[in-house]
């Protein structure tokens, strides 16, 4: 699992805006969904319900969660 597709993660969990997440990472939108979903391949599980509004599934704010306490840890 590359930290590109979890720092690409982070900031469409935080946003929920696929658009706005894409702008803020500087990358084409379809390479943001590409590796949306090749995390989610590699997770095993849905992150973020794509039907209408962008939300997070219970294993995506888990997921998110995970990722936030792992990354302020690693900063200490």
């Amino acid at each position: 699992m590359k930290l590109a597709l979890l720092r690409r993660y982070v900031v469409v969990a935080e946003t929920l805006h696929f658009p706005r997440a894409a702008k803020q990472l500087g990358i084409p939108l379809a390479s943001l969904y590409t590796s949306l979903d090749k995390l989610e391949d590699e997770v095993g599980h849905t992150l973020i319900n794509r039907e209408g509004t962008p939300k997070l599934t219970s294993v995506g704010e888990l997921f998110l969660v995970c990722l936030l306490y792992t990354s302020d840890a690693a900063d200490e």
